[in-house]
C-alpha cells in the first residue's frame, strides 16, 4: 500500500481530519494529479476554513495552472487567516507569494 492509498484508507475511518485531506492533496500533487489536488484543497477550504496550510499550497497550484486572480484571492484569505491566528511565519510566506504575483 502506497502513501496515498494509506491516507485514503485513514480518511474512511476519520473523514473529519483536515490533516489527512491535506496529506492526500500533497500526495496528489506529488503524483502530478493537479486536478484531484485542486479538488481536495478546495474541499479543505470549504470544510475546514481555519486549516491554514491549505491556502499557500492551493495558491501555488492555482498559479501553476495559470489562474493568477484566483491564486491572489486564496493568498489574501490565507494572509488574513494567518494574521487572525497570529502565525507570523505563515503570514510572511503568503504575503511574499502575494508580492511576487502582483509584481
Amino acid at each position: 500500500m502506497n502513501r496515498k492509498e494509506l491516507i485514503e484508507q485513514m480518511l474512511k475511518d476519520d473523514p473529519n481530519d483536515p490533516f489527512l485531506h491535506y496529506g492526500l492533496a500533497l500526495e496528489q500533487l506529488r503524483e502530478e494529479d493537479k486536478k484531484s489536488a485542486r479538488i481536495t484543497f478546495e474541499h479543505l477550504i470549504d470544510s475546514f476554513p481555519d486549516y491554514l496550510p491549505t491556502y499557500y499550497h492551493l495558491g501555488q497550484l492555482l498559479e501553476k495552472l495559470g489562474h493568477e486572480d484566483q491564486a491572489l484571492a486564496i493568498y489574501h484569505k490565507g494572509s488574513d487567516l494567518a494574521g487572525k491566528q497570529r502565525d507570523l511565519k505563515t503570514k510572511a510566506e503568503i504575503d511574499e507569494a502575494i508580492w511576487e504575483l502582483e509584481d
